[in-house]
């Protein structure tokens, strides 16, 4: 039979580390793993890519994506059907 897990078999953003006992970290803690880790965000192909494009196309992308999800989806929609 295997060894039962612990907090230390998953990172501090899935959600088994806190269950199993690890302790939450500090923002600066966050920020500091966020920058070592390289992360840019979840939203960083659709950024690249529409920062790819020829202006005006690059900056009604750009503003479109600083929306809310839930008012992305109504913009999207009216250009793509308007």
């Amino acid at each position: 039979m295997s060894a039962p897990l612990s907090h230390t078999d998953y990172p501090p953003g899935h959600s088994w580390f806190y269950r199993l006992g690890g302790k939450p970290l500090s923002p600066r803690q966050i920020l500091a793993k966020v920058k070592e880790e390289g992360y840019r965000g979840y939203l960083r192909d659709d950024i690249a890519l529409a920062d790819s494009r020829c202006q005006p196309r690059r900056s009604q992308e750009l503003r479109v994506l600083r929306l809310p999800m839930n008012s992305r989806c109504g913009v999207i929609r009216s250009q793509a059907f308007g």
